[in-house]
């Protein structure tokens, strides 16, 4: 597509990498995840910039976008694929399907700690499958506040945040957050354990409280990266195997406990490292 809407990430491959040119030429069943040209104007330039100008960093950026099978939408929303492993040091993309039962699903995916929608899928080649996305994977172009509207594991965090517009802060491009999203599937924890708290919570009428929880989830001032918190951790102290750190959070104070293990491998701007921890705070 030298004209077309993949015209950008045709030329970024074509000029600064022409290994995986010649990779899909050559290699058999293939997934390629191409961002469109709109998904390149969304980016910071000075950032890509800095990508491109180290080989390696922009051979895995690129390689997140790449699949070693044929993989199609039909497949995603059959849930028979709800992650699947890039040829990026075996980091993995993450799918999820909006209105499974629309007369065409929606299908978002997450890789490198973006989230991006497929709007153009299946498009069939010789030896492969290709969607075009609307964002990068792996440079993230979005606000806090637009992570959490678009990512569909992250709604329900997104659904409180939005009480009394606590969430406007988040867009914000002038300051730094750093937040600890419950997911759906952590609130759906909370609604099996505790039904009436769950309901007050989510029905509205007690915003204050919403606002006391989600402010104990967040650093102002700081964008910490998984990478970071590890390195934290490595000259605090020490409890049960565990290393541990105090962070001062809008409210109150978290403790950071995390054992690392040996896991994936990781380039600037992502979070791909395996981790446990477990978090206490204190008002």
């Amino acid at each position: 597509e030298t004209r077309g809407q993949l015209s950008k990430f045709y030329t970024l491959i074509r000029e600064h990498y022409q290994d995986m040119t010649h990779q899909l030429v050559v290699e058999p069943d293939l997934t390629l995840f191409a961002p469109s040209n709109e998904a390149f104007n969304m980016v910071n330039s000075e950032r890509l910039n800095q990508v491109i100008a180290n080989k390696d960093k922009l051979g895995k950026l690129l390689k997140l976008h790449l699949v070693k099978r044929r993989l199609t939408t039909d497949e995603i929303v059959d849930r028979s694929t709800r992650e699947e492993e890039t040829l990026s040091n075996h980091r993995k993309l993450y799918f999820a399907v909006n209105e499974p039962d629309a007369l065409v699903p929606v299908v978002s995916l997450e890789g490198g700690g973006v989230n991006a929608t497929i709007t153009t899928p299946n498009i069939a080649a010789k030896n492969g499958v290709i969607h075009i996305i609307d964002r990068i994977l792996g440079i993230p172009s979005q606000t806090v506040y637009e992570k959490l509207a678009s990512d569909p594991m992250l709604s329900s965090t997104f659904s409180l945040s939005e009480q009394d517009g606590w969430n406007e802060r988040l867009n914000s491009r002038q300051e730094k957050f750093t937040l600890f999203v419950p997911s759906n599937e952590a609130w759906d924890t909370i609604h099996r354990t505790m039904p009436s708290a769950y309901k007050k919570l989510f029905m509205g009428d007690f915003a204050y409280h919403v606002r006391y929880i989600l402010e104990r989830h967040m650093i102002v001032g700081q964008d910490l990266s998984l990478d970071e918190l590890a390195a934290l951790t490595t000259n605090s102290t020490v409890r049960g195997g565990y290393h541990e750190e105090r962070l001062e959070m809008t409210r109150g104070k978290i403790y950071f406990q995390a054992r690392i293990r040996p896991s994936f491998g990781d380039s600037s701007g992502t979070n791909e490292t395996d981790t446990e921890k477990d978090m206490d705070t204190d008002s």
